[in-house]
């Protein structure tokens, strides 16, 4: 009885067999490893000659196998697995990065099948289709920051008189002589035939002040008054009718302003902010398109464009011809914000 060590030919796995007198010079053995079956030759000299079985080896062949530790795949399935998932997670439509393939990862590509077809060059922003794109939601964000700039200074800026109608009311119904001031200057007016005391401001922030009506107290109500069409607006609450009703008292009291006047306020307040956002996205967005780098990035500056409501109508019509020609020029733009993400198609 002898005990011979050998190597395996497959995954070098050194391994013993026992001789026990046979004269057979030919033994099959599988290999305590990978479990492939071996033949080994014993020869004059006594030393053993090992190779794989070949019906073996060619069944193997015939589908490859991948094997880390103990976890066996199928390459060709596990490729199969991932081609199909980034089909869900990607349009087939869209083109990868040249800059961003290089040799290795191109052959890799090429392996998968088909990738090939999928890596262009992006063309240059000569295009003129892209370049139109661009500037239109550039125009966009600018109308936008504009608009920002209008609403910043439309509360302190002063424009034409126009009529609004102030009544003064107190537990017994409407009160005549009272005396009114407009931005602390007393105003000569009289309540004409419908219990109002109309009075010619002009448009901008002011502060209206009713006083010196006995047992009540002084009350103040700062207002943005609006240009309006004096015929069609007159008498509507908040814009061209200010309503006070007095309270029992002494000093003077804040009058709360209603749902109008807090709109025009809340939009002083907070409008120039949000619309230097929206002009600052749009702009990004016009970047985006003038790169052909992101066909996502496009569209959200061309919406923010919209959404600015630039010059009125202007920057929304600009906004929505560019959402149209983005659609139409799809395939040149990249699918998403940034070379990093490009990298998973």
């Amino acid at each position: 009885m002898e005990k011979k060590e050998y190597n395996c030919t497959e995954c070098g796995t050194s391994n013993f067999i026992t001789l026990l007198g046979s004269k057979e010079v030919v033994f099959k053995k599988k290999c305590n490893s990978c479990q492939i079956e071996l033949e080994m030759t014993l020869n004059e000299n006594e030393k053993l000659s090992v190779k794989p079985i070949e019906k073996e080896k060619k069944r193997l062949n015939k589908k490859k196998r991948f094997r880390i530790d103990d976890i066996e795949m199928d390459i060709e399935e596990e490729i199969s697995k991932i081609k199909k998932e980034d089909d869900k997670r990607i349009p087939s439509d869209y083109p990868i990065y040249e800059e961003e393939v290089n040799d290795e990862n191109r052959e890799l590509l090429q392996r998968v099948g088909g990738a090939e077809n999928k890596i262009n060059k992006f063309q240059k922003s000569n295009n003129t289709a892209t370049v139109i794109i661009a500037v239109m939601i550039l125009i966009s964000g600018i109308l936008t920051l504009s608009n920002a700039w209008a609403i910043s200074q439309m509360e302190n800026e002063e424009g034409n008189k126009t009529p609004i109608s102030v009544i003064v009311i107190d537990s017994a119904g409407f009160v005549n002589n009272v005396t009114i001031l407009v931005d602390g200057e007393k105003v000569n007016t009289s309540m004409n035939n419908h219990n109002e005391y109309p009075i010619n401001i002009t448009t901008g922030k002011h502060t209206l002040e009713v006083r010196d009506i006995e047992g009540y107290s002084n009350m103040t109500w700062d207002i943005f008054v609006a240009e309006t069409d004096g015929e069609t607006l007159l008498g509507t609450e908040g814009l061209t009718k200010f309503t006070f009703e007095l309270e029992e008292g002494n000093g003077t009291i804040e009058h709360e302003p209603n749902q109008i006047q807090e709109m025009y306020l809340s939009s002083f307040k907070y409008g120039p902010i949000v619309l230097i956002i929206f002009g600052v996205i749009s702009i990004w967005g016009a970047q985006m398109a003038y790169r052909q780098k992101s066909y996502a990035g496009a569209q959200i500056g061309a919406l923010f464009g919209i959404l600015g409501l630039g010059l009125l109508f202007v920057g929304p019509v600009l906004g929505i011809v560019s959402l149209i020609m983005l659609n139409r020029n799809r395939k040149m733009f990249s699918a998403s914000f940034n070379k990093d993400n490009n990298q998973d198609l």
